[in-house]
C-alpha cells in the first residue's frame, strides 16, 4: 500500500544554490516547495531558513 520510502541522510542540505537565489519571492518559494515535498517528512529546516 505505501511507497517504497528513500533513505535520506539525517540531515538534507539544501540543494539549491542560494548564491543565485531567484530575486522573486514566488520564484524562491517554487523551489523550495519541490525540495520540500521532497524531504517533507524531514521538515527540511536547511530550505525554510532562507
Amino acid at each position: 500500500m505505501f511507497k517504497k520510502k528513500r533513505k535520506y541522510p539525517l540531515m538534507v542540505k539544501c540543494s539549491m544554490k542560494h548564491t543565485q537565489a531567484i530575486p522573486t519571492k514566488e520564484g524562491l518559494q517554487r523551489l523550495h516547495q519541490q525540495q520540500y515535498l521532497r524531504n517533507r517528512h524531514l521538515r527540511n529546516l536547511e530550505c525554510l531558513h532562507h
